[in-house]
């Protein structure tokens, strides 16, 4: 199968290649996809780069997660082949790849009315994004509450 691969660290604009790999298989509690899907993500940078704080070695395929159909599932598994799912990936293959191993505990059906595009753009990257602001919201709060309190207490 086809798949972009990193076989050195550095930047991904400069250092990745598609190459021909083998499939993946899942194992117990894990599926297998065709990938329709997947988002860009700066971990996905980082990684690449070898600056993330999960360091993977040479070679691998980037991409934290993939949305897609599965073709084939681990033991253990309740999920059924057809079905459409989105999910982080697994080990050295990517959702930069045609096909990906996922947990299969940690993806979420996909309704029809759900394209692959949408719900991998919002696995990762919405979660990070909503993740930031609350936390940026909740300091932002507690400086400000700091400031107004500091202030009252002088006059």
């Amino acid at each position: 199968m086809k798949a972009w691969r990193i076989n050195e660290l550095g930047d991904p604009w400069e250092r990745l290649v598609i190459e021909e790999i083998e499939e993946p298989k899942p194992r117990t509690g894990q599926l297998l996809i065709g990938v329709e899907a997947t988002d860009l993500n700066f971990a996905d940078i980082l990684q690449c780069q070898g600056r993330y704080q999960v360091k993977l070695t040479p070679p691998f395929s980037p991409g934290m997660n993939a949305a897609g159909t599965i073709l084939a599932v681990g033991d253990n598994v309740e999920l059924e082949v057809g079905q459409r799912v989105v999910g982080p990936t697994m080990g050295g293959y990517g959702g930069y790849a045609a096909q990906s191993v996922l947990l299969a505990e940690q993806c979420q059906v996909l309704p029809d009315s759900v394209s692959s595009k949408s719900a991998s753009a919002i696995h990762v990257t919405y979660g990070t994004a909503w993740f930031a602001l609350h936390q940026r919201v909740h300091n932002y709060l507690r400086i400000f509450n700091c400031f107004c309190f500091k202030e009252s207490y002088r006059n």
